[in-house]
C-alpha cells in the first residue's frame, strides 16, 4: 500500500532504530528512535511570518475611522437579524407545499452517502439476533472503538498503526484509523514509504436509521473504490474468493483479490489485498482491510484469517 501521509519511518540514511518524519509529500530533518516515536506525534515547527523591521504596524486614523464605521455596521445588521429570528421562532417553523419545513417550496436534496446510492435498489441484509460467535477469542486483539469491531492483533514485524487517519481521497468518504503496519519498501518513485497493512475503519453507509446497503454490493463497491484510489494505475484485479460471513450475528462480506502492476521503482509488482465488511449498529458500516505486497507472501494467509477473528464491539 502507497502513503501519502505524514508518519514516523524508518531513516532510509539512518543507523538502525533511528526514525526519520515523512510530512505526506518529502522526507524532513526531524529524527527520533524506534521505542520512543510510539508516544510522539508529528515534529513541531512554527508556522509564524514576522514583519520585515520586527515593528507592530499602527493604524493610522483614516484606518481607524472606517473601522469603527464598519463596526457600527456590523452591529446594527446584527440587531436586525436577531429581531427577524426571534418574530420567526415566535411564529413556529413553516411548512412548504409538500409538508416539509422551510416554506420555500423547494425539494429537498438527498443526502445520502455514495454507499447507499450506488448500491441503491439492492436487497438489505437482516441482522440476525446478536451472537459471540463461539467461544472467547484467545490471544492479542485490536479493539477499533469506532468501528465497532475487534480482530487479532499480529507478532513483528507489525507494529501499531500510529500515522493518523488514513484514506478520504477515494470517494466514499472512508476513514481507517486503526490498524498494524510494517515498511517493505522505505523509498519509492514519490517518495513515500510502501507498507503492508492491517487496517480497520468506517465507511459511511446510510441516513439515520435506514437499512444499510446490501452488504455484498457494499464490499464490491469499497473493493473497486480502494483500487481505482489507492493504488497505482493502471492496475489488474484478479479475483481470489468472495463469500458471505456471519460475524457476531451481523452481516459481513469478504472479497480476496490480487492486483498487480508494474511500475518502475517498486519493488512489489502486486499484493494480495482482502476487503471485509461488516454491518454494524449504525449508519457506517466496518470494513478490515488487509494488503500484502508481493515481496512479502509469507503473510498472504493474513487476508483471510483475519475476517475470521473479527468480533462486533
Amino acid at each position: 500500500m502507497r502513503v501519502d501521509l505524514g508518519g514516523w519511518f524508518p531513516d532510509p540514511d539512518g543507523a538502525p532504530g533511528a526514525l526519520r518524519w515523512w510530512d505526506g509529500a518529502a522526507w524532513t530533518e526531524h529524527t527520533t528512535t524506534a521505542g520512543s516515536a510510539g508516544s510522539l506525534g508529528p515534529p513541531v515547527t512554527s508556522h509564524r511570518r514576522s514583519r520585515p523591521g520586527g515593528r507592530p504596524r499602527t493604524a493610522s486614523p483614516n484606518r481607524r475611522r472606517n473601522m469603527l464605521l464598519g463596526l457600527a455596521i456590523v452591529g446594527v445588521v446584527l440587531l436586525i437579524g436577531g429581531s427577524v429570528a426571534a418574530g420567526l421562532a415566535l411564529r413556529g417553523p413553516t411548512r412548504d407545499v409538500l409538508g416539509g419545513p422551510g416554506g420555500l417550496g423547494l425539494p429537498q436534496q438527498s443526502s445520502a452517502p455514495p454507499l447507499s446510492t450506488r448500491c441503491q435498489g439492492t436487497q438489505p441484509d437482516l441482522p440476525g439476533p446478536p451472537s459471540h460467535g463461539g467461544p472467547p477469542p484467545t490471544g492479542s486483539r485490536i479493539v477499533d472503538a469506532n468501528a465497532h469491531i475487534s480482530y487479532a492483533a499480529q507478532g513483528p514485524p507489525f507494529i501499531p498503526w500510529t500515522l493518523g487517519t488514513w484514506g478520504g481521497t477515494g470517494s466514499l468518504g472512508e476513514k481507517f484509523t486503526t490498524g498494524q503496519y510494517f515498511v517493505t519498501q522505505a523509498e519509492t518513485p514519490q517518495g513515500a514509504p510502501y507498507l503492508a497493512t492491517v487496517l480497520s475503519g468506517t465507511v459511511p453507509a446510510t441516513i439515520g436509521d435506514d437499512p444499510h446497503p446490501n452488504i455484498e454490493c457494499a464490499a464490491q463497491v469499497i473493493a473497486d473504490d480502494m483500487r481505482a484510489s489507492y493504488y497505482p494505475q493502471p492496475n489488474q484485479r484478479t479475483p481470489v474468493s468472495a463469500r458471505s460471513l456471519t460475524v457476531s450475528g451481523r452481516p459481513a462480506y469478504l472479497l480476496v483479490f490480487h492486483l498487480g502492476f508494474d511500475e518502475p521503482g517498486y519493488t512489489a509488482k502486486g499484493e494480495l489485498v482482502s476487503v471485509c465488511v461488516v454491518d454494524v449498529p449504525g449508519n457506517k458500516a466496518a470494513a478490515l482491510y488487509v494488503s500484502i505486497p508481493d515481496t512479502h507472501k509469507q503473510y498472504d494467509g493474513l487476508a483471510t484469517s483475519l475476517a475470521a477473528s473479527l468480533r462486533v464491539q
